[in-house]
Formats: structure tokens, sequence, C-alpha cells
């Protein structure tokens, strides 16, 4: 699957207007590549537009603990800024700005020159964000390890359960007799081959 022409296609939807489709079309890519910083950030601005709240909140979370991950620090805060204007009242999200600054300057006194290029970083320049008023600086534990997506659960021999990101929904494939189950790096679809979309889409 060409996923260079899958961010095109999403982002004219986008420019389109047709949000729906292009937010489709994000989370098919994310099951494809979960560590990418810039899809994250371009599917939670899409949720955002459609006033998916919470999920544009989880997405903006993800893009700011990958953008930490390769010593983006502030990329990051200005990643978790943005969920704060979704949710302002996540006290939460004010922890987890406070915990990625303080690890933004520890990174900083220890390797002042080795920040690591990032590969396929967003478009959207959120470095020019207006930066919130300076947060206490409290100790902090460090967030757990990103969690692995989609998720692929077997209920029975013959029900299978998968999730393909943090803000999807459970999609349940049954069957009649045993259901089997394979994981392949590739696999060809029918550019003809129907959507499937979640009731109300």
């Amino acid at each position: 699957m060409d996923i260079r022409r899958l961010k095109e296609q999403a982002s004219r939807l986008s420019a389109e207007g047709r949000l729906e489709r292009a937010e489709v079309l994000y989370r098919q890519m994310l099951t494809l590549q979960p560590r990418d910083s810039g899809l994250w950030l371009r599917h939670a601005e899409v949720l955002k537009r459609l006033e998916r709240r919470e999920a544009a909140v989880t997405a903006y979370r993800m893009a700011a603990q990958l953008l930490m991950d390769v010593g983006h620090g502030h990329r990051a805060v200005a990643c978790l800024k943005l969920a704060l204007e979704q949710r302002p009242e996540d006290v939460d999200l004010v922890t987890d700005i406070i915990r990625y600054e303080l690890r933004q300057r520890a990174q900083e006194r220890e390797r002042p020159s080795q920040q690591r290029a990032l590969p396929d970083a967003p478009h959207e320049p959120v470095e020019q964000l207006l930066a919130l008023p300076m947060l206490p600086q409290v100790p902090v534990e460090v967030e757990s390890p990103l969690e692995r997506w989609p998720q692929v659960r077997r209920v029975s021999e013959t029900e299978v359960a998968i999730k393909p990101s943090p803000f999807g929904k459970w999609v349940v494939l049954s069957s009649a007799t045993t259901l089997e189950v394979r994981f392949l790096e590739d696999y060809p679809v029918d550019e003809a081959a129907l959507w499937l979309e979640a009731p109300g889409k």
C-alpha cells in the first residue's frame, strides 16, 4: 500500500472539507505506521475540525509521546498544549506538560547539541504556537512506554476483536467455524473493494 499516495489523498480531502473520509484514511495509515508523529498530528487536526474532542486529545498525546521519544521536547509540549485547548480542565494534561518540560530541560543539559533529526516531521509549525504561562516545576515520574497498535484479541475460536488505534472502535469478526488469523506485512487490497465503516460515519 503506497503510504505517500494515501497522505496526499488525505491532505487533499481535508483541504476540500471532506473530513470524514480524510479521517478514515488517517486511521488506515496509522495502522501501517503507528510511530509516525506527523500522521498522529494531522489526524488530531482533522478530529478537532470534526469536533471529536476526546479522540483529538488522544491523537495529540500520541504525537507528543513519539516526538519526545526522539528528543523533540519543544514540539511534544506544543502538541500537549493543543490537546489542552480541547480539554482545558484536564489536570492530567497539565501534569504531562510539566513532565515533558522537565524532561526536555534535562535532555538539553545532558546533550545540548545532539538533537536527532525527526523523520517525516509534521508540516504544521507547532513550534510557533503561543506558549501557555510557565507551569510550576514539580518532580514527576516518566510516562509508560507507547502502547502497541493495532490490538488483536481472540475472544473465542470463532471470534476475533481488533482495535486499530487508541481512539478507534473495536471491530469484531465472527465466523460459524474456527476463525483463522494471519499477520502480514503487506496484503493486496483491490481499490474497488468496499469500505466498511462504523454506523453513523
